[in-house]
């Protein structure tokens, strides 16, 4: 978005399992284009906390403990021509559990180009680009107690050896169109009440096979929308199931409130032998 704007959501992941995301953002009209910062959080729910000494739960240190994944960061974007948008962000990532996290820091790169043609529009970034890091934290602390052979003895606290993992980068390309809706509209439909817009998109990285999505959405007098869209993931989730995964559905309602348009968002993806994925966002902008 070009002008000021708040969006908040929540994903419920894989039906009962407890999984969930929660993300928040606003976009601000600042030196000549927009800035953005957003917040986003992956959460596995409660996890029973066991030991090697008490494998059915351990008491000391609560009965539970949670595996959490959160980015926060801070981007740019500016139209460059009338055709051309481009933009980058930077961005704070840290996963793990309670005293034991990994940390990066990463970069995005984008860019969007409208061809004017039949309303075809382009695609294309480059996601978490970025270093290594190691685990850290008290989980992964001892405390080691050294003696020469006579009373004296010296405790020291060392940390374990970890290997360093890589932040998986990402790659996208999308080309949409504007099917119905403007006079460049592939099947024309200046003015009228209905809008139907289209999107191809693949995705590679270095931790997945590469995936492929397709999507539609209809619009009625820009309040109404009804979306629907499938995604090959191309691994072996679909393994034990006979539902259709990757298929997806949702609507979308746009009301005018006191000057400013508030949104509402819902949508549901079959994901297989993991149940399925539901998504609810809010969205206060211009």
């Amino acid at each position: 978005s070009e002008s000021f704007a708040v969006v908040a959501g929540r994903q419920n992941l894989y039906g009962d399992l407890g999984v969930g995301q929660t993300y928040a953002a606003t976009s601000i009209p600042l030196l000549g284009g927009v800035i953005g910062v957003h917040l986003n959080t992956l959460s596995s729910g409660d996890i029973k906390r066991t030991t090697e000494l008490n494998p059915f739960g351990e008491r000391l240190g609560g009965n539970s403990f949670q595996w959490t994944s959160t980015v926060a960061g801070i981007g740019y974007a500016k139209r460059l021509t009338d055709r051309l948008s481009a933009g980058g962000q930077i961005k704070y990532i840290t996963e793990g559990i309670p005293d034991a996290s990994t940390n990066w820091m990463a970069f995005d790169i984008g860019t969007q180009f409208n061809t004017g043609l039949f309303g075809l529009v382009l695609g294309g970034a480059i996601q978490n680009v970025g270093g290594s890091s190691s685990a850290s934290g008290a989980l992964i602390q001892r405390i080691v107690t050294t003696t020469d052979g006579s009373q004296l003895s010296e405790s020291r606290r060392v940390e374990y050896f970890t290997r360093a993992t890589e932040i998986p980068v990402e790659f996208r390309l999308s080309v949409g169109s504007d099917l119905l809706s403007s006079r460049n509209s592939l099947f024309g439909g200046a003015g009228g009440k209905n809008t139907l817009n289209g999107e191809i998109a693949v995705s590679d990285a270095t931790d997945y096979s590469t995936q492929y999505g397709v999507g539609l959405e209809y619009g009625f007098r820009n309040l109404l929308f009804v979306r629907g869209g499938k995604r090959w993931y191309n691994d072996e989730r679909a393994t034990g199931t006979d539902n259709q995964v990757g298929l997806a559905g949702g609507f979308g309602l746009r009301l005018p409130v006191l000057g400013r348009n508030v949104k509402f968002d819902y949508s549901y993806e079959s994901a297989g032998a993991l149940q399925n994925i539901q998504i609810f966002s809010f969205e206060v902008g211009k």
